[in-house]
């Protein structure tokens, strides 16, 4: 069918500049997108602040060798860990706990690992009146926080390991500096959980102090700089997000970002506690690359993105300790993301769907009103769907074809980032823009055979069948309803 004729009437722009117009914006969007997403270091010499300088030493001591579960550099740090806790007057224990797990590889064969686990448990006692209730139990603790501080066999372990045992070293030495909080506050270092998360089976399965947290924050790294940001908010309810979201500096994160990160050990870490019922906020510094954890050494752990989880840390402890510690009855499981200019928006995965629908009728509600007003036929919108998604498909496979062709680039790319080449920024921005050069003719051509209606309604259609594929099996939507 022809072009939509109410269109004709508009100015009309020549293709030269359209395409110039584009490529700008594009190159800004990219140019925006690299920037560094790091935050300021404060100043480390304030008794009161969280100071990277002395988290910078104790990361030093705790990576200054690779740490397996079991080994000697293991115990090594251990006893730093609990030397240094009880220079700050705390009374640290260690739980030994026999740990047993079984996986199925795709062979399925299956693998059952043994293993005796040694986790660091320390409390920071409030100033209220603990009871006890008429079981015997203890009043429930506003928060656990969890980081682990062994490293694989081939690894420093610096940022995935030592960064975030480190920082709640140096949180709890502003916290015990400061007056102390209204509640209990819990926190573990756990043994064994640069694998298969042992030791934190181990605390779920034997400790009693998980059924007394309100809430449990995991800090873990896939990254070694950045800022921090949260990766999972499974089990997380309405008040725990809303903790985050009022109290951290800089709030960063998205529970879109589960989907993402599920095939990663910093994932499975987080599993035993998720079974557990407990709602659970999982931070990550996500920016870098580890290189298999061969580049995971403490020189090369950025010190804004310790401050960044160190104040983010101890702001949300700060938070829930002056809080009652009762147990939440809000929805269970949350959708977050950021808007530009309002900031962290979250709802419960119960409203997912209705707006997914309701998405569906706005679009509906579009294409009744281009079919019988504008008289534009439908088969011309089935076009316009197909052809934006063969579009968007070419456009990326021909941005990776550029990428596999050049066989030495993926090399120079993953040296660039091991020696932080500002040019692999760049690099990144180009083949952005790749995709954009190739989609901008094609979707120029698809309008001039059937109109710029019938291809704006293509893209409404293809977005909202994107957002409820979203809802129904993304982490992050409704798959909790199911």
């Amino acid at each position: 069918m022809a072009p939509d004729t109410h269109l004709r009437a508009l100015p009309r722009i020549r293709p030269p500049l359209a395409f110039v117009a584009l490529a700008l914006a594009a190159l800004l969007l990219a140019w925006v997108a690299l920037q560094p997403r790091t935050v300021p270091v404060a100043d480390a010499a304030h008794h009161a602040a969280f100071s990277v300088a002395r988290a910078q030493a104790h990361v030093r001591a705790l990576a200054a060798a690779p740490r397996p579960s079991g080994g000697a550099a293991a115990a090594a740090a251990r006893d730093y860990l609990v030397r240094e806790l009880r220079a700050l007057g705390l009374a640290p224990e260690i739980q030994t706990e026999t740990v047993r797990t079984a996986s199925v590889d795709l062979m399925g064969n299956v693998r059952v690992t043994l293993a005796e686990v040694r986790n660091v448990l320390v409390r920071l006692p409030g100033v209220v009146r603990r009871h006890h209730a008429a079981d015997g139990s203890e009043r429930p603790a506003a928060a656990l926080a969890l980081a682990h501080y062994d490293s694989g066999a081939d690894t420093l372990g610096a940022a995935d390991g030592a960064a975030s045992a480190a920082a709640m070293l140096e949180t709890l030495r502003v916290l015990k500096a400061a007056p102390p909080p209204d509640n209990d506050l819990l926190f573990v270092f756990t043994d064994a959980d640069a694998g298969q998360a042992l030791g934190t089976r181990g605390f779920v399965q034997a400790h009693p102090w998980l059924r007394r947290a309100r809430v449990v924050l995991r800090f873990d790294h896939a990254g070694n700089r950045g800022p921090l940001e949260l990766i999972d908010t499974d089990g997380a309810d309405d008040d725990a997000i809303d903790a985050w979201t009022r109290a951290a500096p800089d709030a960063r994160g998205s529970s879109f970002m589960a989907a993402l990160y599920r095939s990663l050990p910093q994932r499975a870490r987080g599993a035993p506690l998720l079974a557990a019922g407990v709602p659970l906020l999982h931070f990550a510094t996500t920016g870098g690359d580890l290189g298999g954890g061969a580049w995971d050494i403490p020189e090369r752990l950025a010190p804004a993105s310790l401050q960044h989880e160190g104040d983010t840390m101890l702001a949300l402890l700060r938070h829930f300790g002056a809080r009652p510690p009762a147990r939440s009855d809000g929805a269970r499981g949350q959708v977050v993301f950021a808007l530009p200019g309002i900031g962290n928006v979250h709802y419960g995965y119960g409203l997912a769907l209705p707006l997914a629908v309701l998405s569906w009728v706005l679009t509906l509600a579009c294409c009744h009103r281009a079919l019988w007003r504008m008289g534009i036929a439908g088969e011309d919108v089935v076009h316009g769907v197909f052809g934006f998604l063969s579009m968007a498909c070419l456009a990326t496979f021909v941005a990776h074809l550029c990428w596999e062709s050049q066989a030495a680039l993926p090399g120079l790319w993953r040296l660039g980032v091991l020696v932080d080449d500002a040019t692999v920024a760049w690099q990144t921005a180009a083949f952005m823009l790749l995709p954009a050069a190739v989609f901008v003719p094609l979707q120029r051509h698809l309008q001039r055979k059937h109109g710029m209606m019938t291809v704006a309604l293509g893209v409404l259609c293809v977005g909202s069948a994107a957002l409820t594929g979203a809802a129904f099996g993304a982490p992050g939507a409704t798959e909790k309803l199911r």
